[in-house]
């Protein structure tokens, strides 16, 4: 097995056309120094971009066709890097220099990044390129699943729920002809209100739990 490796998983982070020309462009700076890689006429290793979105997938290897591809893109669902040497590729990385990065918007599939190879300062000096420009693209969904902002967001809810109740009560009580009409109403009222917070608040937390995001103004 290649002798020396780091490994990281990735969460939120918001990757933009700008971020992701420069991750490639990283990629293919580490490639072009990879001890396996011997000449551009006779290269030894090879970049694989791999981009599902609309539920559609393509393997590519140029920057240019994962622009184009992630630009026309109405919702991106994974990215996937793949950095091998030949030996890598003929080992199935059990032996070789390899970079794997997987982005997935999915909050059940991990998204992780992994350096491998028998050269220690090629391994570390790629993990740290690409780690220091996932960090420069986190984002903030990570406070979305703390505590203190759980606890806010269900009395929000509440308190919403609770109000709006009030005013579609006093909205529909007077169209109704029954004894206790205004808490009948007010009953109905918050039930509904109850039912569509549990799929908001569902939403809310697959948002904190998205690993990939993309710009709001795509």
């Amino acid at each position: 097995m290649p002798s020396f490796l780091r490994d990281q998983e990735i969460t939120d982070v918001t990757i933009t056309t700008e971020s992701l020309s420069r991750l490639v462009d990283i990629l293919f700076e580490r490639l072009a120094q990879m001890p396996e890689f011997e000449s551009a006429e006779n290269p030894n290793a090879i970049l694989v971009l791999t981009i599902r979105f609309d539920e559609k997938g393509y393997r590519i290897f140029s920057k240019k066709d994962l622009l184009k591809y992630f630009n026309e893109a109405s919702e991106v669902e994974r990215i996937i890097f793949e950095l091998s040497s030949h030996d890598a590729l003929k080992s199935n990385k059990v032996t070789g220099s390899y970079l794997d990065l997987r982005l997935d918007t999915h909050q059940d599939v991990r998204s992780f990044l992994i350096s491998s190879s028998d050269n220690e300062n090629w391994m570390n000096c790629s993990f740290a390129s690409v780690s220091e420009l996932l960090r420069s693209c986190s984002n903030k969904n990570n406070w979305l699943r703390s505590s203190w902002a759980e606890l806010f967001i269900q009395l929000a809810g509440v308190l919403a729920g609770f109000v709006l109740s009030l005013w579609g009560a006093s909205k529909i009580a007077p169209n109704l002809q029954i004894e206790n009409a205004f808490l009948i109403s007010f009953l109905l009222v918050l039930l509904v209100c109850s039912n569509l917070w549990t799929l908001i608040g569902r939403g809310i937390r697959a948002v904190s739990y998205t690993h990939l995001t993309l710009p709001t103004n795509r």
